[in-house]
């Protein structure tokens, strides 16, 4: 088994749910597809979805919802068989 990072592609704010109140997208210990959306990022009022980069088990996030992010830094960790 190996871990992946998810990474941040460019600079905002990190959030798990589609709003607030909403469910989270992924929660740590679910199993993720390829290109399955994870969270967002928000930059002066635009959102890019974070995209799991491979099929696995989401382990954990590394950030809080509401965190600043810079491209790069690392969000969360899937493991892969």
């Amino acid at each position: 088994m190996s871990t992946i990072p998810v990474t941040a592609g460019i600079p905002g704010v990190f959030y798990s749910r589609p709003g607030p109140g909403k469910e989270p997208y992924a929660r740590p210990g679910e199993l993720v597809q390829a290109g399955q959306v994870i969270g967002l990022l928000e930059i002066m009022k635009q959102f890019a979805e974070v995209t799991a980069p491979a099929s696995g088990l989401l382990v954990e996030f590394l950030v809080e919802d509401g965190a600043m992010l810079v491209p790069g830094e690392p969000l969360a960790t899937i493991e892969t068989s």
